[in-house]
């Protein structure tokens, strides 16, 4: 369904070249601003905007060539961002996810180039994916994704990671109907990743099983995640030091699942420190979205730093869980954890997840 037909900051860089675009643009109009960007080497490229996402800007000249500008190579850009977009923006990176889903549709009213609409596309993906619509954020993703074959995009996939996810029973509805052999390896990938932890978990585990090796890296790669997710036993040392080397391959924006995942294995081999370590890369590294996993990373890095003696470590993990991630359920365990509360699900417990 198209941002259209729905509507009758991006996190990161591109929250931070939003904020740039949108301020190159104040005081014109749409169609007095013109669209150019600034390059790195002081190259100024003027014309039409093809594309503006986090791969960067395809800018197109008047006699028809077109130039790809890097993010990462972006110094100014002046695209006459409408002040909807600037607003969506700053809520989707200070966490407002559900404002920010919101203010996304608002914007893509007065919205008519393609490449701006694209973008407040992916915008409303990553707000309804962060604020847990499964479902809402899957039917957007894969529209988008079947434009998208880069790597990176998996990183905007509505994957479950954390078992004891809230699911609603619609979108389980349609995970069960996404495991049929008719339904894209895409779909499958999605919809065994919600059940995986479920009763449909061996039908999961099944589809994840043959998933692995699809040609199509992108769904091999995270289903290779998903089945060590749910494996029963822990794996080998060796099984450990391959999927490392997975997740090495991947885009660094896609790494922070599968990362989780390998600090899980980790913990479940019984190595407390080298487990925290891994937990702590996905808020530090990975992660730039304020988003739940980041905030169940903290918190089981604390529990991993407690159990291996490090208890200073798991105190100042505790303190920042509460501080960066207010309104996480993780952080309401860090604070019980902090008052030294006897709930078995806080920080001495298991630290399952009854929550996204």
């Amino acid at each position: 369904m198209s941002i259209s037909s729905r509507s009758s900051s991006l996190p990161g860089v591109l929250g931070s070249l939003a904020l740039i675009a949108l301020l190159g643009g104040a005081g014109m109009t749409r169609a007095q601003a013109e669209e150019s960007v600034r390059r790195s080497n002081g190259i100024l490229y003027q014309g039409t905007v093809v594309r503006f996402d986090d791969r960067g800007v395809v800018i197109r000249d008047k006699n028809g060539k077109e130039e790809e500008i890097p993010t990462e190579e972006i110094v100014e850009l002046n695209l006459g961002l409408s002040v909807a977009q600037g607003r969506a923006d700053v809520a989707l990176a200070n966490g407002d996810f559900t404002q920010a889903a919101e203010l996304f549709l608002q914007a893509a009213q007065g919205e008519s180039r393609p490449w701006a609409l694209r973008r407040i596309e992916i915008g409303l993906l990553d707000a309804l994916r962060l604020s847990g619509q499964h479902l809402e954020a899957a039917e957007l993703f894969l529209e988008i994704a079947a434009e998208r074959d880069d790597p990176a995009f998996m990183a905007r996939a509505p994957l479950v990671w954390i078992d004891g996810t809230t699911i609603d029973e619609k979108a389980l509805e349609q995970a069960r109907q996404w495991l049929a052999p008719t339904a894209s390896p895409m779909q499958r990938l999605l919809g065994a990743s919600w059940l995986v932890d479920g009763a449909r978990s061996a039908s999961a585990r099944e589809a994840l099983d043959k998933l692995r090796t699809q040609p199509d890296r992108r769904i091999g790669s995270m289903a290779r995640a998903q089945y060590l997710r749910a494996s029963a036993n822990p794996p080998s040392d060796e099984e450990l030091r391959q999927f490392h080397d997975l997740i090495e391959t991947l885009p660094t924006a896609a790494r922070k699942g599968p990362q989780f995942v390998y600090a899980q294995a980790l913990e479940a081999n019984g190595k407390p420190v080298d487990a925290a370590l891994a937990y702590l890369w996905v808020p530090m590294v990975y992660d730039q979205e304020r988003s739940e996993l980041a905030a169940a990373s903290l918190y089981h890095a604390a529990r991993n730093s407690k159990k291996a003696g490090l208890n200073a470590d798991a105190t100042r993990l505790l303190d920042e869980l509460a501080k960066k991630y207010p309104e996480s359920p993780w952080a309401a365990r860090a604070e019980r954890a902090n008052h030294g509360s006897d709930d078995p699900r806080d920080i001495d417990g298991d630290g399952s997840s009854s929550g996204g």
